[in-house]
């Protein structure tokens, strides 16, 4: 099984937002990125799309939208996406209903690390760090 995963950060590069898993969740209360399994018949881009508008509704998507989807590339299993927006947007999203999970939640990117990932998405937030710190050639496969 393959996944579109969205990393939404402020344009300092200093803030995420995350999502907090609910209880009947397979791993409650575990941290995840927006998105979801890509279905067989979809590509990439579109499971972004749909995952981003079932977990935060289309209002939120479309924001997001007019940011400016960049896909970074794979890991593993994972395409992963960059969506750099204002904070203001950033603090928005953390205090809406979200349609998954339990809520949104703020983290500064020296917590990123120590966040009770789900455990697959551990490499994914490793390869990314590496990516923003620029430590030699991308991890990321095209």
């Amino acid at each position: 099984m393959k996944f579109a995963v969205a990393i939404i950060l402020d344009r300092g590069c200093d803030r995420f937002i995350v999502q907090r898993k609910d209880d009947t969740y397979s791993r409650p209360r575990a941290i995840a990125l927006f998105g979801g399994a890509i279905d067989t018949d979809e590509s990439d881009d579109h499971a972004i799309e749909r995952e981003l508008i079932e977990e935060l509704g289309l209002s939120t998507y479309e924001t997001l939208r007019s940011a400016g989807l960049q896909r970074l590339g794979w890991v593993g299993a994972f395409s992963v996406f960059e969506i750099v927006v204002d904070f203001d947007v950033i603090k928005a999203i953390s205090e809406q209903v979200v349609f998954e999970g339990e809520r949104a939640e703020i983290v500064h990117r020296n917590q990123l690390l120590e966040l009770p990932w789900l455990e697959e998405l551990v490499p994914v937030i490793e390869v990314y760090l590496d990516h923003c710190a620029g430590f030699g050639p991308s991890r990321f496969r095209t």
